[in-house]
């Protein structure tokens, strides 16, 4: 254990790990149950909350910790502040274009991560190296029982779009250099001062 390492910096460095390694197993369990209620009820949480972009974001790649052996992942992150977001919702949308891109690269590939801010909203971009979608689907991607891409079941974009468009949002496609972009629009809103210290 911990507490047998004779080294007090290693035990402290070790303390330290173990805390940041429950964190994140306790958020990912509390994603995996939001994805699970969303799927089963078509729908998810309409209560927005305040969240830390980064964190959440992270949070939801880590839940394909398993998958990302052949896949290099980068991240970036422009946000300033938390976002007003429904939780459930949002870890639905991003898992979801994750999931798609995981499986368009199965024989490896490049995912990347971005969360940019715009004039009116935040885009979170999910791109991929994984082949891109064939012109004539493009115009048709987010029909339900679609299924551009191999290994889905055809309702996840038509779901995804849903939910962003029920808290204000959005979902859109933009072709990208051997792959495809996926953006998820959140409407940047002004924080009150009675919730100002707020956030997850």
């Amino acid at each position: 254990t911990v507490a047998n390492v004779a080294d007090p910096i290693t035990r402290g460095e070790l303390d330290a790990l173990l805390r940041q390694c429950r964190e994140i197993t306790s958020r990912i369990e509390g994603n995996v149950a939001a994805i699970v209620r969303a799927q089963q009820a078509g729908s998810a949480d309409d209560l927005a909350t305040w969240l830390q972009l980064d964190r959440e974001l992270d949070t939801a790649v880590a839940m394909f910790a398993h998958r990302l052996g052949v896949v290099q992942v980068e991240r970036a992150y422009a946000v300033d502040g938390p976002v007003l977001v429904p939780h459930d919702s949002l870890h639905h949308v991003v898992s979801n274009l994750i999931d798609n891109s995981l499986r368009a690269m199965a024989a490896g590939g490049r995912l990347a991560i971005a969360a940019v801010t715009r004039p009116s909203h935040v885009a979170v971009q999910v791109i991929d190296t994984g082949g891109g979608v064939p012109a004539e689907l493009q115009g048709r991607l987010f029909e339900p029982l679609l299924g551009a891409r191999p290994g889905g079941a055809g309702l996840g974009l038509s779901t995804a779009r849903r939910l962003a468009r029920a808290w204000g949002g959005d979902v859109v496609f933009a072709p990208a250099p051997g792959g495809a972009c996926f953006e998820v629009l959140i409407p940047t809103r002004p924080r009150s001062p009675a919730v100002a210290g707020g956030g997850a």
